[in-house]
């Protein structure tokens, strides 16, 4: 029987079985009248229901029969009239192909520029290339400006060796990238000397004002900017306005530890390791100076007391400094 058939002959029954219910007869029959059609009309949907799952599912398991006769004989009415317009859906809905033919595409065009990708440098890659003689133009100055994104002091020192090249563009691309560096600290110094001078300047903010002069200095001197002159004039700035903080505010461990650094730089190594002790004294950690006491005592031809500084540094694995930790550590002394 087909299953628009089943369908009208389970709808009759359900219908049938509905009436049986107003019927002027005896309850108990009454209501097995209704459930004897009921349950006829639910097995027939279950059956169609059986016939759709296994013409797309072949696999199904045969327990999906009691499973649809339950949910139409427990709800009545609305299972048996959800699972016929669900049938009746999917009948005559349209439907595209369920699997699309392959089909052939045109190969994509090779261009050999747009492979190209700009040449990647990271620091260790960046020196061989600047100081090749080799390497094409453009490849040099492409790892020229890659250090403008790289704020350290090593990239300074790159930069300024390429100010005696022969050259001209790497010169002056060279020349462009310190001069806007230092442009950026002397705006900074500039603009906090201006603070400082105004008169309405409360005394607090004139302390920390002091103390950044003295450390925009130091950054002059520490990322290799400024030589010669403009190096011992950076010292003495850097000295005048930290010696103006700490006889404010004389109990800074980090003001007495730049103290050390710029006392070291005029060699005045007695003074810098107090100025280092004095730090440590009032809270600083002491492998922060450590490095540069040792320093000191190797200046003074100390190696003892190198030996006993570098060995309270501890194994640094990682550290730059861990070639100079394992050669001091060793219980053979240093060739003198």
């Amino acid at each position: 029987m087909s299953s628009l058939k089943l369908a009208f002959l389970a709808l009759a029954l359900e219908t049938s079985g509905i009436a049986a219910l107003f019927a002027p007869a005896n309850a108990y029959v009454v209501l097995c009248a209704f459930f004897v059609a009921h349950g006829c009309a639910s097995l027939l949907v279950a059956l169609m229901m059986m016939r759709f799952v296994q013409q797309f599912y072949p696999a199904s398991d045969r327990s999906a029969f009691g499973y649809f006769a339950a949910l139409c004989f427990f709800v009545p009415v609305l299972g048996l009239v959800a699972l016929l317009l669900l049938l009746a859906f999917v009948r005559y809905a349209p439907t595209g192909p369920r699997m699309k033919a392959y089909e052939l595409i045109e190969s994509p065009r090779y261009s050999s520029a747009a492979a190209e990708s700009p040449p990647a440098f990271n620091r260790a890659g960046i020196r061989p290339v600047l100081q090749s003689r080799t390497a094409p133009l453009e490849l040099r100055l492409k790892a020229l400006l890659a250090l403008q994104s790289v704020p350290s002091r090593a990239a300074n020192n790159l930069i300024r060796q390429m100010l005696s090249e022969p050259v001209d563009d790497m010169r002056l691309l060279a020349y462009g990238l310190l001069d806007a560096r230092e442009k950026v600290l002397d705006a900074r110094i500039h603009g906090l000397k201006t603070r400082l001078e105004a008169l309405d300047t409360p005394e607090g903010a004139r302390v920390t004002i002091l103390k950044e002069l003295a450390e925009s200095y130091w950054e002059f001197i520490y990322r290799g900017i400024v030589q010669g002159d403009l190096l011992r004039h950076c010292v003495a700035e850097s000295r005048r306005y930290l010696g103006e903080f700490l006889e404010r505010e004389a109990r800074d461990p980090g003001a007495w530890a730049l103290h050390g650094r710029l006392l070291a730089l005029e060699r005045k190594d007695r003074e810098a390791d107090e100025a280092f002790g004095r730090a440590v004294a009032l809270g600083l950690s002491e492998t922060r100076v450590l490095p540069y006491r040792a320093e000191l005592a190797f200046r003074q031809r100390d190696f003892d007391r190198v030996r006993q500084l570098v060995r309270q540094l501890g194994t640094q694995p990682t550290s730059a400094l861990a070639a100079v930790t394992r050669y001091w550590s060793e219980d053979g002394r240093p060739a003198r």
